[in-house]
């Protein structure tokens, strides 16, 4: 079976693909480096699939014209999973796609873009299906060796399966991200979503974010659950539950995802274009399973011959490749290379430059960009280069 012929994960494809080739004269070694890294590939036992994390990262000094992504599913097991590439565009030889990333997914100097790919499960599939492989190529790239990812796809067992993203961090206003760079001794906000894939309910979520240096956190009317070290945050949010995905049927997929944004601060002697290693990630604290057999077992009555404590292995999440996301923050090279200033105020989210309520809109833009990305389909047609 082909790419051509796959089915497709409801009316949803994939977000970016990419393609072959770069500009037409190929860049110095030192300018052009990109990175490429595939997460989140086992599905759990009683979900329809899930989305795989594509990321794609610009490591080196400039941003090519044209970037390029193979999709490689010959030594996938295509009668228990099949890879959604959406309606047009790609080149397809057999099971090979070669296709291209729109211009707004070809990330700038020092940034990443999160792209989703959808893996569909078939009726009754089982256990290991194969491997996937995707691979990028760029003309001029310094370092080919972190170009390509091959994985595991598998479906698991039943349990939670968070899917944790942060995008870079760049300016904010009235409408939201903006993508632009934030200025030195300005403020922004990092924003992490929480996507629960698997077909059990997770109750409870702990949330972390490591800053990258000469970044910092603005504490003031943090929330209660919060706690920080340093460049560090740690949120535990006991009273929160998200469904899985597949049973959530709310328009923005307000039951199984969350959105949590926190003010940052650039310091006025930070250097642009970014500053790097950033990291979220998020755990579930128990299964809504895990919490039904803590209540029976503190109950008075005398506890069924089936009532247990599930085992570490019941509980932890299925696939934990995808709870973590790195990021950077984006810093507006100074003219001169001096720091610069101005920009948006750090003193607690209500002076993010959003206006009064402005932080609930934000919130719920936040919740939205999940569902809003992974219902676009930009599949491009690869270009031939001379």
């Amino acid at each position: 079976m082909t790419f051509r012929n796959l089915a497709r994960v409801g009316a949803v494809g994939l977000l970016a693909t990419g393609a072959l080739a770069a500009a037409a004269t190929p860049a110095l070694a030192a300018d052009v480096d990109f990175g490429l890294d595939l997460t989140g590939s086992t599905i759990a036992a009683d979900a329809s699939g899930k989305f795989a994390q594509v990321g794609v990262s610009n490591n080196g000094t400039t941003k090519p014209k044209t970037v390029g992504i193979t999709f490689d599913v010959s030594k996938l097991d295509l009668s228990k999973v099949e890879v959604d590439l959406g309606t047009g565009g790609c080149t397809f030889v057999d099971e090979i796609a070669e296709c291209e990333l729109v211009a707004e997914d070809i990330p700038a100097p020092g940034a990443s873009s999160d792209l989703w790919l959808p893996l569909q499960k078939k009726d009754g599939a089982t256990g290991a299906a194969g491997k996937l492989t995707i691979s990028l190529t760029v003309a001029g790239d310094a370092d080919k060796t972190n170009n390509s990812k091959t994985v595991d796809v598998t479906v698991g067992g039943s349990g939670v399966d968070l899917q944790i993203e942060s995008p870079d961090v760049t300016v904010v206003d009235n409408d939201g991200f903006t993508g632009k760079p934030v200025e030195p001794g300005a403020g922004s906000a990092l924003a992490v979503y929480a996507l629960n894939q698997g077909d059990r309910t997770a109750r409870g979520l702990t949330v972390t974010a490591t800053l990258p240096e000469k970044s910092s956190f603005v504490t003031d009317d943090a929330d209660e659950e919060c706690t920080f070290s340093g460049r560090t945050v740690t949120c535990s949010y006991d009273e929160i539950e998200l469904i899985p995905a597949d049973l959530d049927e709310t328009t923005n997929k307000e039951l199984s995802s969350r959105a949590f944004f926190f003010p940052v601060r650039v310091a006025e002697d930070a250097k642009g274009p970014a500053l790097k290693g950033g990291v979220s990630t998020g755990v579930a604290i128990e299964t809504a399973e895990s919490a039904d057999v803590r209540r029976k077992a503190a109950a008075p009555a005398a506890p069924s011959k089936n009532s247990r404590e599930l085992t570490a292995a019941e509980v932890q999440d299925i696939d934990s490749t995808d709870n973590e996301d790195t990021f950077s923050v984006l810093v507006t090279v100074a003219e001169g290379g001096e720091g610069g200033g101005g920009g948006l105020p750090v003193t607690g989210p209500a002076a993010l430059g959003i206006g009064a309520g402005g932080a609930a809109v934000l919130a719920a833009g936040i919740a939205m960009f999940l569902v809003a990305r992974r219902r676009r389909i930009v599949l491009v047609a690869p270009r031939d280069e001379k």
